[in-house]
């Protein structure tokens, strides 16, 4: 039996392989564990499909014969120990000659591969997995801002911690813990709307809302600040855990 995967290419026009192509492309991407994504409309390929996969930060595309799979790059030393098995399946930017990574690109990280087999999208798949971590990644940012905040709360007074805290995720407090935050702690407060925005921000540009991708902009439109009220809870995720 060809282990290589079936040969999708057909005509733009050719809609009555429509089906066949898509239920094709879906079952392989299940297959391998990588995420599905559809989209609006067929692509104008020479695979026609509706469906492109993404796993950890990696674009898969089908392909007539094979999937290509671009991302932010296979490390050098992870590469070379995956080439020994995999690198007559899994193919280093495409290379029909199957170099290997070092032989090929002179210790950079590789960013695109041809895959032209299920068992070697599996396994790519599964090295993506032992390259990048997401929970990792965010129990990591949570910690970050969990000391930030600890420094951020030195200055206010062991009486006073639990008011403040409500202050900032709510902004309400009793008249007299008001007065506090208007003059001993406003500068405490001030850092702690700073971090609080910063976190919201990270969420806001990885969701991909165009308006928090200035580091510091200068007026905050109106719709911004809605933004900011409505999911503020969100932020407190990376604040207080």
């Amino acid at each position: 039996m060809n282990p290589n995967l079936p040969n999708l290419a057909c005509r733009g026009d050719d809609t009555e392989k429509y089906d066949e192509i898509d239920s094709q492309v879906e079952e392989e991407l299940r297959t391998a564990g990588v995420f599905t994504h559809q989209y609006h409309r067929r692509t104008n390929k020479e695979v026609p499909t509706i469906y492109v996969g993404t796993h950890r930060r990696w674009l898969f595309e089908r392909a007539w014969r094979y999937w290509v799979a671009t991302g932010p790059g296979i490390p050098p030393d992870k590469a070379e120990d995956f080439h020994k098995k995999w690198g007559k399946e899994v193919r280093v930017e495409g290379h029909c000659g199957c170099p290997s990574p070092l032989e090929w690109n002179s210790g950079f990280a590789i960013g695109m591969y041809h895959i032209d087999t299920q068992e070697g999208l599996n396994a790519f798949a599964r090295l993506l997995e032992q390259i990048h971590d997401p929970q990792e990644e965010r129990n990591k940012r949570i910690e970050e801002n969990r000391l930030k905040w600890e420094e951020i709360m030195k200055p206010v007074k062991p009486e006073h911690r639990e008011e403040f805290k409500k202050f900032v995720n709510t902004g309400e407090c009793t008249p007299e813990f008001n007065k506090l935050m208007e003059t001993e702690y406003s500068e405490v407060c001030d850092k702690a709307f700073k971090l609080q925005y910063e976190a919201l921000r990270e969420l806001m540009i990885k969701a991909g809302v165009g308006a928090f991708k200035k580091k510091e902009p200068d007026i905050m439109p109106a719709i911004q600040i809605g933004m900011l009220i409505i999911i503020v809870g969100l932020s407190i995720l990376y604040v207080f855990l």
